[in-house]
């Protein structure tokens, strides 16, 4: 059994990756609420309820029936955080509300956040919002043919964000369309974009990788589809592939996870380098809980997908370095800061060394 490094309980269930920013930690849960936690020891620090959450009481949605806060982000003492309905932004020394804009409407599913210097940019659904980031007053918001997958990328002054079978990018100041690239997805939406280095990666729900140029649209390279592996037993398998989670991206590596529950890795030309099947027997139907998920931190890839199971890999070469049986099955994706690997599982916050997978001590 491994020792984590320290586990801090919360009042209800984490829905949502754990937000890092210096020595504090963020997580929000399934009731409407957020929590900060000090990275260094798991103490809690401070907890309040988020108006306009889908689980705020009052609002007539049962606890847990969508999440009740979107994934948020932090910059410069603020926490922003898209509810069902509205954008607050909160102190993250205090948990004080500094604003709160109830212009964004309602959505089935949980909005996103990503912040550039003055703006954030919010999407759900088929929107995309932006608004000013000291007051929340917003600046330009767009309506796009199909349902965003997940949060934009921006740099360079522009917005890329990943649709169903196309990838476009807005001019980040006032709305304009700037570029669209088809893909060549037919089912699944693919992944959100990551751009790196004025290159924006995004994943296919053919389990293609596609490389464009972020300020041209024009496409970079593709890999090929992955639609078929070696399962632990030495039988080649074939089973329809997507890479829906965020690839990772470091100065010279790419690591990405397919629904068939393998995880690869490419160079910045998209020449394979390694894959590793995840989960054993995979061609049985995984669980969405099952999908590879990983980050980078620093020479390791650590796939940090909903398993019992957690393990790392080496960057280069794919070899395995470590692999820990956690405690308790996560409840949300691996978030990386200071060299510590954070979860939620349940209602518990866990860290673990990223180093090593274990913790000398535990709160």
């Amino acid at each position: 059994m491994v020792k984590t490094r320290w586990k801090a309980a919360l009042g209800a269930r984490i829905t949502c990756r754990p937000i890092l920013s210096g020595e504090a930690c963020f997580v929000t849960c399934e009731d409407g609420s957020v929590s900060a936690v000090e990275l260094t020891s798991g103490r809690p620090l401070w907890s309040r309820q988020v108006a306009g959450s889908d689980a705020e009481p009052g609002s007539g949605r049962r606890l847990g029936s969508a999440s009740a806060l979107g994934c948020g982000a932090v910059a410069d003492g603020v926490l922003y955080l898209a509810t069902a309905r509205s954008l607050v932004a909160i102190e993250t020394t205090t948990g004080r509300a500094r604003w709160t804009t109830d212009l964004l409407t309602g959505a089935d599913t949980a909005p996103t956040v990503a912040l550039t210097e003055d703006e954030i940019v919010v999407t759900r659904q088929k929107q995309i919002s932006v608004l000013r980031r000291d007051t929340g007053t917003p600046l330009w918001s767009v309506a796009v043919d199909e349902e965003v997958t997940g949060p934009a990328a921006v740099d360079g002054g522009l917005v890329v964000i990943n649709c169903r079978t196309q990838c476009s990018a807005w001019d980040l100041h006032d709305g304009t369309p700037v570029w669209t690239t088809p893909r060549n997805s037919y089912f699944y939406g693919g992944s959100p974009a990551v751009i790196h280095a004025g290159v924006a990666y995004m994943g296919d729900g053919d389990g293609s990788l596609h490389a464009l140029d972020a300020e041209t649209g024009e496409l970079r390279w593709s890999t090929r589809s992955h639609n078929s592996w070696v399962d632990a037993d030495g039988w080649k398998r074939q089973k329809s592939a997507a890479i829906l989670m965020p690839p990772a991206v470091a100065e010279s590596r790419i690591a990405v996870g397919l629904t068939n529950c393998t995880l690869q890795c490419v160079d910045l030309r998209g020449e394979a380098q390694w894959m590793h099947l995840t989960t054993p027997y995979a061609f049985m139907n995984p669980r969405a809980s099952d999908l590879p998920d990983p980050v980078i931190v620093d020479d390791l890839v650590i796939e940090g997908g909903r398993k019992p199971t957690m393990q790392a890999w080496d960057l280069r070469t794919g070899a395995e370095v470590w692999k820990v049986r956690r405690r308790r099955t996560p409840t949300t994706s691996l978030a990386y800061a200071s060299g510590r690997l954070l979860y939620g599982a349940g209602r518990t916050l866990f860290a673990h060394d990223a180093r090593t997978g274990k913790g000398p001590w535990t709160l």
